[in-house]
């Protein structure tokens, strides 16, 4: 049988990475994302 693989949407992603402490900037360098658009997810699924 074949396992089944996941992957975690970028909002997901940067949801967590929030929940960990990190800003906006940092989140965005981490998974490659525009600051911009970090702020955004932030703002309408906090």
């Amino acid at each position: 049988m074949e396992e089944d693989i996941y992957e975690q949407s970028d909002t997901a992603k940067v949801l967590s990475l929030s929940k960990k402490g990190l800003n906006a900037e940092e989140i965005a360098k981490r998974l490659h994302l525009g600051k911009g658009e970090v702020e955004l997810m932030l703002k309408f699924y906090r």
